[in-house]
């Protein structure tokens, strides 16, 4: 029997099926921009692992890296003429700086830890990033501030602190004591939920103003406004809230149902957010949001029809009663193969669906 088995895996080794049949006349579905910011003209997002930037009035984007890594949480600088981001080029996620328009990365900082991008200092002359190289579990991160020009990190004074933001001249700061961004939980009631600070950086206070039990996250500090995400409302959905520093009122300012807000991020005069895998912007003066019409021109190489070697994606297999025959579930295909002499069937061939458990 382990002899035949061995036989069957290596029939297996040359058989191939044809997946993602693509016409290539098709646009690309690019309903998966992730991690948006926006300056005076310009949108920058991530798309496949790779970070693009498009006209705010949508249309075809550019790519501006290519890097095997991934690259996310790209943000412009204040004037527009650099684009900071977290990226792997070198076998660690670090942050990188890179010309808006494209070009080489120059790498920012240089611990064996994930540093993530969060924004710019107004001036434009450092970048904010969270990392967790001070964190003996492991389990929070600290913010820190980078030259563009390089040299040592400085440590900002929170001990616990993740997504920020600066207000016009860098004197304090509005943060959030937790992250759960990258995590699956919706709804979330418990003690991770978190909550936005305000701490001055020249007084060295913290006030706290947030106490509900929702989740309160990605403050962007805009003049006398600190607009956030929060799920606080009715439906408990993920939608843009903003907080009025003069009378200390929460209002609702979007009012979606269908899906959650995520990632959103502050320009000069919008708010760019993901919603739905498309891209939204929302202006600060009439309030109103509309989606963004982007067409990524990707080559998209693991969309193209092409051959697949089974051989280490076996899954399932069965005997027929006779021994003559053998089936495999590979890749969500049930294959049919000879003891010695005939030819390998692709049964099922069924491209996007997944059969599994032959017998």
């Amino acid at each position: 029997m382990k002899k035949c088995y061995n036989f069957f895996i290596l029939v297996i080794l040359f058989c191939s099926t044809i997946f993602a049949q693509l016409s290539s006349t098709r646009k690309p579905d690019a309903l998966m921009l992730r991690f948006p910011d926006v300056s005076t003209n310009k949108i920058v997002f991530v798309y496949s692992g790779d970070i693009w930037t498009v006209s705010k009035e949508g249309g075809i984007a550019s790519r501006l890296s290519t890097a095997k890594g991934m690259e996310y949480l790209p943000k412009f600088s204040p004037d527009g003429k650099w684009i900071a981001f977290t990226g792997n080029y070198d076998g660690n996620m670090d942050v990188y700086v890179i010309p808006s328009v494209g070009g080489v990365p120059k790498r920012l900082t240089h611990n064996p830890m994930i540093d993530y991008m969060v924004g710019w200092y107004p001036d434009g002359k450092s970048i904010l990033y969270r990392s967790g190289m001070y964190s003996p579990s492991n389990r929070f991160n600290r913010l820190f501030k980078e030259s563009v020009d390089g040299g040592l990190p400085e440590q900002l004074p929170m001990k616990i602190a993740e997504i920020g933001s600066f207000n016009s001249d860098a004197s304090k700061l509005v943060f959030e004591t937790a992250s759960l961004e990258f995590r699956t939980w919706k709804r979330y009631r418990g003690g991770w939920a978190s909550k936005l600070w305000i701490y001055d950086l020249k007084n060295n206070t913290a006030e706290q103003i947030t106490f509900d039990n929702a989740m309160d996250a990605l403050p962007m500090w805009h003049g006398n406004m600190i607009y956030f995400l929060s799920d606080r409302d009715e439906n408990k959905k993920n939608n843009i809230w903003a907080y009025d520093l003069n009378t200390k009122q929460f209002r609702e300012i979007t009012h979606f149902t269908d899906y959650d807000i995520k990632w959103p991020s502050l320009g000069p005069d919008e708010i760019v957010f993901e919603k739905g895998g498309e891209i939204f912007l929302l202006d600060l003066v009439t309030e109103k949001s509309h989606p963004v019409d982007i067409e990524v021109p990707a080559d998209l190489p693991q969309d193209r029809p092409q051959l697949k070697n089974l051989s280490g994606l076996i899954n399932d297999f069965s005997l027929s009663p006779s021994g003559k025959r053998a089936l495999f579930g590979a890749r969500g295909e049930v294959l049919t193969v000879p003891e010695k002499n005939g030819s390998i069937q692709n049964l099922t061939n069924t491209s996007g669906i997944a059969e599994r458990f032959p017998a």
